[in-house]
């Protein structure tokens, strides 16, 4: 048997990036605030988190398929802070998909809560903390959907654009501030 007899017709990386796409517009739609809404827009989240991490580790990873052909200069040569996210996207897909990690992991999700203005109009969201970010669940969507453009375009520069560095910068400032608050409440 070959690889491709125990596939759904997803056979190559850019299949998996359009049904990451695919995957990101169904999370990132507006949806009523209904407990039903809920429990899908986690359906979705897993879904988007668990193609992102087999993306990156699986198809981008694999020296055998086709691929964009920077890719994995970017992706050995991104900035540091990329690791994290990285980190982040396998932390959730994994914690997601088996009953306990066999590693600790690096990032830690909180309850719901509203503290952007996209979250004011579009309703709660998990909170996502890394080492050194705080996210609501889009917003991090947000950026490992730009992160992925980056890889699969061939004509950017093999530098993480300024676009992903200015939101990761404002996740960090959050995360200070956050722990700020918290450390001035003790």
């Amino acid at each position: 048997m070959s690889p491709s007899d125990t596939k759904f017709g997803l056979s190559t990386c850019y299949d998996l990036f359009q049904k990451l796409q695919h995957d990101s517009e169904l999370l990132l739609r507006q949806r009523p605030e209904t407990q039903e809404e809920q429990r899908l827009e986690e359906y979705e989240a897993f879904n988007f988190f668990v193609t992102a991490w087999h993306l990156h580790k699986d198809w981008l990873g694999n020296k055998t398929i086709e691929k964009p052909i920077h890719s994995l200069s970017k992706i050995s040569t991104a900035h540091p802070h990329m690791k994290e996210i990285r980190h982040a996207i396998r932390d959730i897909a994994n914690g997601s998909k088996h009953f306990a990690l066999n590693e600790a992991p690096k990032i830690a999700i909180g309850p719901r809560e509203i503290s952007s203005l996209y979250s004011y109009f579009f309703g709660p969201q998990y909170a996502i903390d890394t080492e050194s970010f705080h996210f609501l669940m889009y917003e991090l969507v947000g950026v490992v959907m730009k992160y992925f453009d980056w890889i699969f375009d061939d004509k950017s520069p093999n530098t993480v654009p300024a676009s992903i560095l200015e939101k990761l910068e404002k996740a960090k400032k959050l995360r200070l501030s956050r722990d700020k608050h918290r450390k001035d409440a003790c």
